[in-house]
């Protein structure tokens, strides 16, 4: 420190008072933050003002109680790198501190001036300054990352759904799985569909593609559709689920697809349409393990900017019983699928914070209050194959501002293939 020609104490800003080099950067960042908090209570705690309300602590030191409140709350932390996260930037500690020193008297005054210096420089030379805070330390702090994450999933989506022109209330996607006649496979079935699906821009395309049959595939079979064209094409469309009068589409093909376009350039809240999907695939999955082992996954992606998207894998009482699901999550943007049995797709694995929910048996545990008639859709379709929905289980996975390129995965291991003596095999 050195003193102005008024003789009043001027913190050194080029010098910080503290190093911790050899520390790693949690522990300089904490460090750091409890000296901070420290100096600042004890300059909170010499303000002869009331101390239980933002608004009185402001009053004294003439200053907004937005300041003050952020300030009052961050220090009702016990971990000082929660507290850190929580208090005004710099320059909004140095407007109270400012007002404060009349009050708190120049010992104080000078502890807090230097801690803000220390933790300023600390954040400029460590992680590139006070606005990338959150981001780092959200690796150490649960709830902060999730505040952080939504904070910025939120941003995502506006941004996306202006410049896509299009947006959706929920995105839904359940996949069903039940034994099949011969006992040795898993028939599957997809119920998929969109809630409040709209135009923000009278141009903008909005376009759904089928599921594509693999060469060694089951061919996925619609449960019920509407034609689209004189070829036969049909859209696997739940007709009591979906919005009436019915949507229209106009069908393109590729060579193992067909892609749905949505007619129509209406824009605004009032031409929001709900659209519900299924179709069964026979024998999808085996019963058992394979060899080499292979994982079974459920897939759900966002195909529009969306404010919610839900991922159910409901299974039959006697389909994997004892697998424990393992929630995967995957960049997409430049690994076309999400495949949890490819080593390729591990580089495209992201850190995730979001978790599977086991919902229990009966489908009137799945309910979700997004989408108001699921359990109905989940009977319905159970009923057209003759599945008996009460004996489904459930895990979920419920996503809050999913991102469009990020697919998110559900994976089971079967179990290997009992025999009569009551060992396991895996299966060729």
């Amino acid at each position: 420190m050195t003193t102005n020609a008024d003789n009043e104490m001027v913190v050194d800003r080029e010098s910080p008072s503290t190093q911790f080099h050899a520390d790693s950067l949690d522990v300089r960042l904490k460090h750091g933050a409890k000296n901070l908090r420290d100096a600042l209570r004890d300059v909170v705690a010499a303000v002869p003002a009331r101390k239980t309300r933002p608004q009185d602590f402001a009053r004294t030191l003439k200053i907004h109680r937005n300041v003050t409140g952020r300030l009052l709350k961050a220090l009702e932390h016990s971990d000082p790198l929660a507290a850190l996260c929580e208090m005004p930037r710099a320059e909004g500690l140095r407007i109270i501190l400012k007002a404060a020193k009349p009050l708190v008297g120049k010992e104080t005054s000078e502890r807090a001036d230097r801690a803000v210096v220390d933790i300023e420089h600390l954040l400029e030379r460590e992680i590139g300054g006070w606005e990338v805070l959150h981001s780092v330390a959200s690796e150490w702090l649960p709830d902060a990352r999730k505040r952080f994450e939504m904070t910025h999933k939120q941003a995502v989506y506006k941004g996306m759904a202006n410049l896509r022109g299009c947006c959706a209330d929920t995105e839904f996607c359940a996949f069903v799985g039940y034994p099949d006649a011969t006992g040795q496979r898993v028939d599957a079935a997809l119920i998929a569909g969109t809630m409040g699906l709209r135009r923000l821009r009278p141009s903008a395309e909005i376009c759904f593609t089928s599921i594509g049959a693999s060469a060694d595939g089951p061919q996925p079979i619609a449960i019920e559709g509407i034609s689209l064209d004189n070829a036969g094409d049909k859209y696997p469309l739940l007709k009591q689920f979906s919005s009436s009068p019915l949507p229209e589409f106009a069908v393109v093909r590729s060579e193992d697809r067909a892609h749905y376009v949505l007619q129509g350039n209406n824009v605004g809240p009032g031409s929001a349409v709900d659209l519900a999907t299924a179709c069964t695939l026979k024998g999808r999955h085996p019963r058992y393990q394979s060899h080499p082992p292979r994982r079974i996954a459920a897939f759900g992606d966002p195909t529009v900017p969306c404010k919610s998207l839900i991922l159910d894998m409901l299974l039959h009482e006697d389909v994997w019983p004892d697998a424990t699901p393992e929630l995967l999550m995957y960049n997409t943007t430049r690994y076309e699928v999400a495949n949890p049995n490819s080593p390729a797709a591990e580089v495209y694995r992201l850190n995730v914070t979001e978790t599977i929910e086991y919902l229990g048996k009966g489908v009137a545990r799945f309910r979700v209050a997004e989408v108001g008639h699921y359990v109905d859709m989940i009977r319905h379709v159970c009923g057209k194959l003759g599945w008996d929905a009460e004996l489904l289980r459930g895990y979920r996975c419920h996503i809050r501002y999913p991102i469009v390129g990020a697919s998110a995965c559900i994976v089971f291991d079967p179990p290997p293939r009992p025999t009569s003596s009551g060992s396991t095999v895996t299966s060729g």
